[in-house]
This record gives structure tokens, sequence and C-alpha cells, in this order.
């Protein structure tokens, strides 16, 4: 699976965003006390067993596995969020082979009733606590409490939709700045700050009017990306950027073809447009950075393995009829 090392705003994937509201107050001031956080220990071979329980629980279902370690850090760990989603998806893999369970872990409760979820759902924030219907999964509610990140919740309002997001504060478009803060790029979206995590991607926020992340070395001119070793060496907005592939999420080295970190294995293609999951037997089989990872569904409390139209999934038991 490839990485890129631009800057990765889909807006509708964003979901950092938070509580009260003002011109850019601190961080200290806005975050949520640390004792409110949910402490964990997790590693990348965690989110790989919790991206296969999610996708059993119909959850984050896609058609590879490694879609699903992507989607965690391009939606949630270059945004900010990443120790609130470490915390939900540990508590995920505590759920084995429930999906009663593994769904509420992610903040889904019973399946809606009397169309709760449709188009007139309000999003709204409780006791930081981001209540959203959430239409990809289905039409289920969602409330994602914030607090367990270290995070605040708020309502983001573009015009035409208003989503619950957890972010570090609210903030007043007309009054709020764009701003570096700890080398994150900080923007206000809808009443609701932005973060735009560089650092996470090995570059940095220098200058906030430009609005994306830069590179962390000198100055330079556009040039053809190359590598050097296990290195992207490349001009990332004017200035020098080293992506250290051996630093990036799972295992990868620097593809001198793409010049870019792909996986470092040779057993399959993680990149490969036709390359799904697949079963054997009850076992789930997975390509993950160029290796193949196998999963005993029945092991970790599922039913068997199941294989779809593309990839193939851990079969559960069913659940809210």
């Amino acid at each position: 699976m490839r990485f890129t090392t631009t800057c990765l705003l889909v807006a509708s994937l964003m979901l950092p965003v938070a509580g009260g509201c003002g011109s850019g107050d601190s961080e200290k001031d806005a975050a949520v006390k640390p004792d409110s956080l949910v402490q964990v220990n997790f590693s990348h071979d965690n989110l790989i067993e919790a991206c296969v329980r999610l996708a059993a629980c119909n959850v984050d279902r896609k058609p590879r596995v490694s879609d699903c370690i992507e989607n965690f850090h391009k939606r949630f760990t270059y945004f900010g969020q990443r120790k609130l989603y470490e915390a939900l998806y540990h508590c995920a893999n505590q759920g084995n082979g429930d999906c009663k369970v593994i769904r509420e872990c992610l903040g889904y409760k019973g399946r809606p009733q009397n169309g709760e979820c449709d188009k007139a759902f309000a999003a709204k924030c409780e006791d930081d606590v981001a209540h959203t219907c959430d239409l990809i999964v289905g039409g289920w509610l969602q409330a994602l409490d914030c607090k367990k990140g270290g995070l605040k919740c708020a309502v983001r309002d573009t015009g035409s939709t208003k989503t619950a997001v957890c972010t570090i504060d609210s903030c007043n478009k007309d009054l709020f700045k764009p701003e570096c803060r700890d080398r994150k790029l900080l923007t206000c979206v809808g009443g609701a700050i932005q973060i735009d995590d560089c650092p996470a991607k090995q570059l940095q926020c220098r200058d906030p009017n430009v609005g994306l992340c830069e590179g962390t070395g000198r100055s330079c001119s556009q040039t053809s990306p190359t590598c050097k070793g296990s290195v992207v060496v490349t001009c990332e907005q004017s200035y020098l950027s080293e992506i250290d592939c051996s630093k990036v999420y799972g295992k990868k080295k620097c593809d001198p073809l793409s010049v870019s970190c792909v996986g470092a294995g040779t057993q399959c293609d993680t990149g490969g447009q036709t390359t799904f999951d697949t079963c054997e037997a009850d076992t789930l089989v997975v390509c993950i950075d160029g290796t193949l990872k196998r999963f005993d569904c029945k092991k970790m409390g599922f039913v068997g393995c199941e294989k779809a139209a593309y990839g193939a999934y851990c079969k559960a038991e069913h659940v809210y009829d």
C-alpha cells in the first residue's frame, strides 16, 4: 500500500472538531483533563487484529484489511485522533467474537428505531460525546466519547451538513487565524478546529498561511522525488522532505519505481487492484505490507471465514434484529 507525503485533505472523512467557542485559546486550556484519557498499549499488530474484528462485525468492512489500516491513519492519526481510536479499537479487541460488544466499543448501541437516523437527524454534543448518524454503516446512530482521546466534542457546520466531531476546541471562523502549534497545522472549519498532524506524516507546519504541511529540512526547489536507501527525498512546499519508510506505519521500504513507501514483503502485492483478502477453510488470509498473515476466525470467536464479491471476512453471529 503506497504512502504519499501530500496533505490528505478529504473533507468528508475529516473528523477532528471540538468544544468551547473562541479565537484560538491555548491547547492546554482547551484540552480535556488528562485523567479522562483511556491509556492503552496499542501496537501495529493490535491494529491489524482490530481491523479483522471490525470487518467481521461490519463496522469498517473493506475489500482488504490493509485498507482499514490505511484508513485508520489517514482519517484518525493524521488528524489528531490517534489516542481516541486506539482506545476504541483496543476495546474492540477485548470483545473477541461478540459483535454486540465490538459495535458498542465504537459507539453503536442498538438498531435505530422509527427513522431515528435519517436526513432529518441533528448532530449534537452531550458531555463531550459526539452523536452522529453514520450512513456509511447503514444508518446507525453513533455516540463517540471524545474524552477517551483527551478531546472535546463540537458540531461542525459546513452549510450543507452538520457533524458532531472530536477535536481540541471549537472556533469562531471570523476571529480564528490558522496557526502552527507543536508543528501541527490548526485551521477553523465550520466552527471547529481542524487538526492536520504534520509530524505524524514526518512533516511540519512552518507557515500556517500555506495551509499544508511542509518539509522539515532546508529550502529547496521542486524536483522529482528520489529514494535514498529507505528514505523518500523530495521537496514539500519548498522545503526538503525526507520521509523514512522504516518509520511509516507497518513494514515499508522506498520503492525506486514509484518513489514511495510500499510494503517491504515479497509474498503478495498489497497495492494490487485485484488482490483481495481470501479464505482458507476457516482461516482469513490477508496481505499486509507484502507479507501474508493468517487469522483463525473460529479461534477469534467467530463462526468461520466468509468470501464476498470483493475480499473475505470472518463470519460473525448475527446481532441486532
